[in-house]
């Protein structure tokens, strides 16, 4: 949005159109008209500047999705380096405009910008239930209005796997919900592309493996135990990797990203009982391998399972990415230091190695490091991320420790449980807290979430046609999911303090409201207003 921008200069006047002729090099320019029309912007492409409405200018000075604008009553000229650029270039165009009748009107402005953060990412989770197909496109259309260039898709978890896969023979739903096919994911994967959006997928290995290991057996551990644990893959046998390699290969030939997230998390839950226990240390099969090779512990063995699984991912061209909080970082890691890791927490005493796993530790590894840490960055539950926590975050400043800080190549809010049917408050949380974060990532400078903020905000999410000035969370509280200082949050309507008259106010406004790009989200919101009236 205009108020995150890193220089702007605001000039008297405005340019109009009703349709947006673009002139520039072909594939800027290819790109621009798709990423437009889906935000109900009609463009063409014409082949004299003199006729532009719309001009790209390449310009090799603009790095890493950096851009500028020129908006003058005659034309807009975009600046940009690469494709991302001119996502980024127009994500901010869209949020500028204001619609009136027919006619769009973009204030005249110079502005210059860049991220702080080249990795810019949400993890969305349909592991554990699969969300309206329509409602997730949504979400993410939105998403990209806030520069998000990465998506991060959890696929793999306890309950399973979220598509029919020819490799894990799944029943037909998770949670109730039915599964996605694989062609609905190479069909998001294309939707992602039109709006600048890399998918990167994430299995599980080699814990939250319960219904991997009750669907395939064999790839538990060998032991004498009863009631045996399946929370974890069996380490050692051959069979759990020639598994893990047919699934790569599946989910390389669904996602063209260059990254993988394995998982690599929660293995070690020693203060639990026994379902979410690994049984390396008394397995037949993993004791050979660890007399074979030389190996003396369990972490040593899970860093010895890291590496096999680098090694197919790495046959197969991706590179990994896992999460932090098992890997002991209070000496030198016995992992390749091209994986990317994943900062989510200090792991808790008795889950993973507390006393080596801190952010500052990893960042001195030489692993690049993804920061998302939980108390920031994850939106599933109200004790986490709040706007007065989030409003003075700085990713690339968590630690404190500017010598190691260039380690930090990205950062991500977490949507944990966001297909899960039981997890409603998504459906109204979901855009407004992602993109708080998303702000944060593109610029660190602090923010205050005032009036302004939000009437931005309520465009962004609704679209350039709402009439200026209106704010939506004034009807629906704060603008993240947790309470703040006693008000309802933005998951529950403030029906103590709106009266009918307020109401109908706020209904016409949305029912005005006819070039949204949000059909689903504002549907909703009316819903919830007629609820209320009743």
């Amino acid at each position: 949005m205009f108020a995150t921008v890193k220089e702007k200069e605001i000039i008297n006047g405005e340019c109009k159109f009703s349709s947006l002729t673009c002139f520039g090099k072909d594939n800027a320019v290819q790109f621009a008209i798709e990423y437009l029309l889906e935000f109900n912007i009609n463009a063409i492409i014409v082949d004299k500047k003199e006729l532009a409405k719309l001009i790209f200018v390449f310009d090799s000075c603009f790095k890493y999705g950096a851009y500028a604008i020129e908006t003058t009553s005659k034309e807009v000229t975009v600046f940009y380096g690469d494709n991302e650029g001119v996502r980024n270039a127009l994500a901010n165009v869209i949020t500028l405009i204001h619609k009136k009748g027919d006619c769009f009107i973009l204030p005249c402005c110079k502005i210059k910008d860049y991220p702080d953060i080249t990795y810019r990412s949400v993890m969305i989770d349909i592991a554990r239930g699969l969300p309206n197909y329509s409602r997730l496109k949504e979400d993410i259309k939105r998403l990209s209005l806030a520069k998000c260039n990465k998506i991060h898709l959890h696929l793999m978890d306890s309950l399973g796997i979220c598509y029919n896969s020819n490799v894990i023979p799944m029943n037909s739903q998770i949670n109730g919900t039915k599964l996605y096919t694989k062609a609905d994911l190479k069909t998001l994967v294309e939707y992602c592309q039109k709006l600048g959006i890399e998918i990167i997928p994430e299995i599980e290995y080699p814990a939250h493996a319960l219904t991997l290991t009750s669907l395939l057996p064999n790839l538990k551990c060998q032991v004498d135990v009863e009631n045996q644990s399946g929370w974890t893959v069996c380490l050692g046998n051959e069979q759990t990797y020639e598994f893990f390699e047919k699934l790569i290969l599946e989910i390389c030939e669904i996602f063209p990203s260059k990254y993988i997230h394995i998982g690599g998390d929660e293995h070690c839950f020693d203060d639990l009982p026994d379902n979410r226990r690994y049984h390396w240390k008394d397995c037949k099969v993993c004791k050979k391998v660890m007399e074979k090779e030389n190996i003396s512990s369990e972490r040593e063995l899970f860093y010895y399972g890291i590496k096999k699984i680098r090694y197919i991912a790495d046959k197969y061209g991706r590179e990994i990415i896992l999460w932090n909080d098992e890997l002991d970082v209070s000496k030198a890691v016995e992992i390749p230091n091209d994986c990317i890791v994943q900062f989510w927490r200090i792991a808790n005493k008795h889950r993973g190695p507390r006393k080596g796993c801190s952010f500052e530790k990893l960042l001195q590894t030489g692993c690049r490091v993804i920061c998302s840490p939980f108390e920031y960055c994850y939106i599933d539950l109200e004790e986490y991320a709040n706007p007065e926590k989030v409003s003075t975050f700085n990713f690339k400043c968590y630690a404190n420790d500017g010598e190691f800080a260039d380690m930090i190549c990205g950062g991500e809010v977490c949507a944990w449980e966001y297909g899960n049917p039981k997890y409603t408050h998504y459906s109204r949380s979901f855009t407004p807290s992602a993109i708080l974060l998303l702000e944060k990532m593109w610029n660190g400078k602090n923010v205050c979430y005032d009036k302004e903020y939000r009437r931005a905000l309520s465009k962004h999410i609704l679209g350039f046609d709402i009439p200026n000035g209106y704010d939506l969370f004034e009807l629906f509280g704060s603008i993240m999911p947790p309470r703040i200082n006693g008000q309802n949050s933005y998951a529950t309507i403030k029906n103590e303090l709106m009266d009918e008259e307020t109401l109908l106010m706020h209904k016409k406004i949305l029912n005005d409201i006819k070039n949204t790009y949000s059909p689903i989200y504002l549907n909703l919101l009316l819903e919830l207003i007629e609820e209320e009236m009743k």
